[in-house]
């Protein structure tokens, strides 16, 4: 299948998603979340930083400008998930999420690891900055050269990055953990799409 047309049939699953989300009852499932039903039956929802409006219309950013596909696409697969509760507290590695699979170790490190070291592996204050523009927080560490940050792909789905700059031994590197519950809160056909999601927030 072509580029082009991949795209599309990526865009008319999302619009299915889209009509189950419109059919759904809001007042449930903005419990469910834990977020804000707006008095025009609007939710509004949080990602990598940034707030997002999701109403019959579609889904929008908050600061008015457009939401891509990658944005869209996460919002509504969270949003339709059955997961409730809190996150379990446990960081696994993304092949663990539903299961150990040796062969994702290698997705692992080609979809989360090379994009964010050739970006930013010898610059370690430009990760920062993109780091905190995408909401993340960081967290205290055990040396100079390790930097633990956390983000949210949404309220109840966090992703803790170390990032270890390079030192007279090793060459830089990073180490991405998700919540052992992810599967729950971003459903099963989304999950192989979330490392993407984050790289891009991150990278640009």
């Amino acid at each position: 299948m072509s580029k082009e047309g991949c795209v599309d049939a990526n865009e008319r699953i999302y619009e299915e998603l889209f009509k189950r989300l419109k059919s759904s009852n809001l007042v449930e499932l903005a419990e469910r979340k834990g977020i804000s039903l707006c008095s025009d039956d609007s939710l509004l929802i949080t990602s990598f930083g940034q707030c997002y409006r999701v109403n019959d219309g579609g889904v929008a950013r908050e600061d008015g400008a457009e939401a891509g596909f990658k944005e869209r696409f996460a919002i509504v697969n969270y949003l339709l998930s059955d997961g409730s509760g809190e996150p379990s507290g446990e960081l696994i590695p993304f092949s663990r999420l539903g299961g150990f699979n040796l062969g994702r170790q290698r997705h692992d490190d080609r979809s989360l690891k090379l994009p964010i070291l050739a970006k930013f592996g010898e610059n370690y204050p430009a990760f920062a900055a993109a780091a905190e523009a995408i909401g993340g927080v960081e967290l205290e560490s055990a040396s100079r050269e390790e930097h633990r940050w956390r983000f949210y792909a949404f309220a109840k789905l966090p992703i803790t990055l170390t990032f270890y700059e390079r030192d007279m031994e090793f060459p830089p590197d990073v180490n991405v953990l998700f919540d052992s519950r992810a599967l729950d809160f971003i459903g099963l056909s989304c999950l192989g799409f979330l490392p993407d999601y984050f790289v891009t927030a991150l990278v640009g």
